[in-house]
C-alpha cells in the first residue's frame, strides 16, 4: 500500500472520530461542555492531535453543524423526490414543515445560538450557513413539473432561492432570538401557512 494513501486514510479516520465526539458534545445541549478538554476526553485524542487535524476548535463544530444541516436538507430532498404526483402542494408543505421542526427541536436553543455565533463571526465561509438549503431548489422545481394537481405555483430558480431563504429565516429566527414561540405548535402552524402561500397557487 502507498504510504501517503495510508497516512491520508488514517488522518481521515482520526477526523471522523473527533467529529463524532464533537457531535456528542453538541447534542448534550450544554454549551459549557464545548471545549478542547472535553473534546479530547470524548474523542481519545490529545488536544495537540486535535489541532493537528483541525485549524481550530471552532472549525470542528462548524464542520459538524454544516454536515448536520446538509443531512437535514438531503432528507428533505428525498421527501420531495418521492412525493406523489397526484398530491397537492399543500400536502408537500406539511411534510417539509413537519420534518424541519422535528430536526429543529432536537438541538437545544443555547447550542444553536452558540454555533450560529461562531459560524457568523469566526468561519472563513459564513455564507455557507444559508447556501446549503439550495440543494432543495432543483428538486422542488422538478416536483412542480411532474405534479398533476395544478396546485404548485410556477417558480424559477432565482425566485425559489429567495423564497427558501425566507422560509429558512421564518423557522430559525425564533430559535436564535430565544422567542417563546420557537418550536411551538403556533410557530409550526404559521410556518406551514407561509410555506403554502409561497409555493402554492392558492
Amino acid at each position: 500500500m502507498n504510504v501517503d494513501k495510508k497516512i491520508s486514510r488514517t488522518s481521515k479516520k482520526s477526523q471522523e472520530v473527533i467529529l463524532l465526539a464533537g457531535e456528542k458534545l453538541l447534542l448534550s445541549g450544554n454549551v459549557n461542555l464545548i471545549n478542547a478538554e472535553n473534546l479530547s476526553k470524548q474523542s481519545g485524542y490529545s488536544i495537540g492531535n486535535i489541532y493537528h487535524h483541525f485549524k481550530s476548535l471552532d472549525q470542528v463544530f462548524i464542520k459538524i453543524f454544516l454536515k448536520k444541516r446538509l443531512d437535514i436538507f438531503l432528507g428533505l430532498v428525498d421527501e420531495i423526490n418521492k412525493f406523489p404526483k397526484n398530491k397537492s402542494c399543500e400536502e408537500l408543505c406539511k411534510i417539509l414543515v413537519n420534518k424541519s421542526f422535528e430536526r429543529a427541536n432536537k438541538l437545544k436553543i443555547k447550542v444553536l445560538q452558540y454555533i450560529f455565533k461562531i459560524m457568523l463571526t469566526r468561519s472563513e465561509e459564513p455564507e455557507k450557513i444559508n447556501l446549503i438549503i439550495d440543494v432543495l431548489i432543483e428538486p422542488l422545481i422538478e416536483c412542480r413539473k411532474r405534479n398533476k394537481t395544478n396546485s404548485f405555483r410556477e417558480i424559477e430558480e432565482d425566485e425559489m432561492r429567495l423564497l427558501l431563504r425566507s422560509l429558512q429565516a421564518f423557522i430559525r429566527s425564533p430559535f436564535l432570538e430565544n422567542q417563546s414561540i420557537a418550536g411551538t405548535a403556533l410557530h409550526k402552524e404559521l410556518t406551514l401557512n407561509l410555506c403554502q402561500k409561497l409555493f402554492s397557487i392558492k
